[in-house]
């Protein structure tokens, strides 16, 4: 026999008086201030993007899955879905709620020929992501630590928009498989990069996504026509910091990305939100 409480769970859409509730979970989970979580809202709106494990009143979980992205190889093309803030309150947390969640967006992802992918908080968490997203784990990269060279002689640095960096950035990935980025997803980037004192910039070498951490220049991604060691150095002399932080494609490196789906080994996956 069915407990009572169990049959009244159901996955489903936030419904607008449930945005109290979503914006304390987020808060209690992870600890951002209220203006990020609402700059995601404003971008992403939760009664299309958000998806929630509901009995009666109660949210026991909550994640989001932000459509617009595209996979890009060859000439194929795929829409592509970011599994975003999965979170469940400490009170409802080990009883499997996260996991029907996932598990849900895995059917979405079936019938709707999505690929999805997320950026998971913590390395341990790639298992539970297999084990209730059917995931694999992608994207080896390992931090490498650039120091100041102020011999060489840099290019003029502007900041870009969120559009001129998705412009630029889809014309220099054209020839190889990757995420096309969404405007939105863009944008929303920007508010979290601008948060830490960075953006979006870009130069005859190449373009980048960082931000500023301490003394230390914090690459989130970079495509360069240049060595990137080059553009390290004029993005450094822009900033007038000692250090860069870059991501390094390496086969001993730590998995960023986790993934359901068809996608070449060499993918770039580009900004994964934090």
């Amino acid at each position: 026999m069915h407990d009572m409480h169990e049959a009244q769970l159901c996955i489903t859409h936030p419904v607008p008086q449930d945005i109290p509730m979503l914006e304390q979970i987020w808060m209690d989970v992870f600890g951002d201030p209220p203006e990020l979580i609402e700059a995601f809202f404003d971008r992403f709106d939760p009664g299309l993007n958000g998806w929630i494990v509901r009995r009666g009143t109660e949210i026991l979980s909550t994640a989001y899955l932000i459509h617009g992205n595209l996979l890009i190889y060859g000439d194929r093309t795929q829409p592509a879905a970011y599994v975003y803030a999965v979170a469940t309150p400490k009170e409802h947390r080990g009883k499997g709620y996260g996991g029907m969640l996932m598990q849900h967006f895995a059917n979405l992802a079936e019938q709707r020929g999505l690929l999805l992918y997320t950026r998971p908080a913590s390395a341990s968490l790639f298992h539970w992501y297999a084990e209730t997203m059917q995931t694999v784990p992608a994207a080896q990269l390992a931090e490498r630590r650039i120091p100041a060279d102020k011999s060489i002689d840099p290019s003029p640095v502007t900041r870009l928009s969120p559009a001129e960096y998705g412009s630029v950035r889809e014309r220099m990935l054209a020839d190889r498989p990757h995420i096309l980025i969404s405007e939105p997803f863009l944008t929303l980037q920007e508010t979290y990069l601008s948060a830490e004192n960075g953006g979006y910039y870009g130069c005859p070498d190449g373009i980048c996504a960082c931000e500023v951490r301490g003394d230390t220049l914090v690459i989130k991604e970079l495509v360069a026509h240049v060595a990137e060691e080059a553009f390290v150095q004029t993005l450094l002399r822009h900033f007038r910091l000692p250090e860069a932080l870059i991501p390094v494609h390496t086969e001993g490196g730590e998995s960023q990305v986790a993934y359901r789906g068809d996608a070449p080994e060499s993918t770039s996956w580009g900004l994964l939100l934090d």
